[in-house]
């Protein structure tokens, strides 16, 4: 079975964080506790190493000379489709080119109703949805998962018009709450580390992932 994965190179970023219901993130939440990594192989068989971590720097063009750097930063974002549909988004993204090093999309298995407006996720929403050992389907809709891998040097991309061929899997590991209480700063999102690998097609041009393995990080709200 096919399922499309589509390559998001624009996000709107200012609701994920604009919420007035909690603090801004503190400087406790340590990016570098976010990566992604996998092997990325060619229809020809050559193989390719994908990292990504948070905090990873890099120089995208000069200004003068003046470096211009694009580093990744933990990301969280949500919204609510036109047909109900619930999705939040986590990973690491590229500042300043407007694009994820790694993003999974996740969608409730429930739709929302017209009583329950909000595009923030609550932790009981996460809880019931990131159970360890699911297996996600790829797709749009109820209970499916989109993936993005986008690596800036050397350039390895995962994206598109991708079609998640039959092989294709994302699996949860494992999930726990993340923040840091021991310093004051309570729990306000979840830590979930993924599996995954499988074989996309680009029109024809089929790139097969091995080792992937990937911990990113989900945003809840307390109301």
């Amino acid at each position: 079975m096919r399922n499309t994965i589509y390559f998001l190179s624009l996000l709107a970023l200012s609701s994920a964080w604009g919420c007035k219901k909690d603090a801004d993130i503190p400087q406790e939440i340590r990016p570098k506790d976010f990566y992604a990594k996998c092997t990325v192989s060619s229809p020809q068989g050559i193989a390719q190493e994908f990292f990504v971590q948070g905090e990873q720097t890099f120089v995208i063009d000069t200004i003068g000379n003046i470096p211009l750097e694009a580093t990744l930063i933990q990301q969280s974002s949500y919204h609510i489709n036109s047909d109900s549909s619930k999705y939040i988004w986590g990973g690491l993204y590229y500042d300043y080119l407007f694009s994820w090093g790694i993003g999974i999309r996740l969608c409730r298995d429930q739709k929302v109703s017209a009583a329950d407006p909000n595009p923030e996720w609550t932790k009981a929403e996460l809880d019931a949805l990131l159970v360890p050992g699911r297996t996600f389907a790829f797709g749009n809709g109820p209970g499916k998962a989109l993936l993005v891998l986008n690596q800036w040097q050397p350039s390895i991309a995962v994206g598109g018009n991708d079609l998640a061929l039959g092989d294709a899997f994302l699996r949860l590991e494992s999930v726990e709450d993340y923040g840091a209480p021991e310093a004051g700063i309570p729990y306000y999102g979840k830590i979930a580390h993924f599996s995954f690998g499988g074989s996309f097609d680009r029109g024809g041009y089929v790139q097969k992932i091995s080792n992937g393995e990937a911990v990113v990080f989900f945003r809840y709200y307390n109301y």
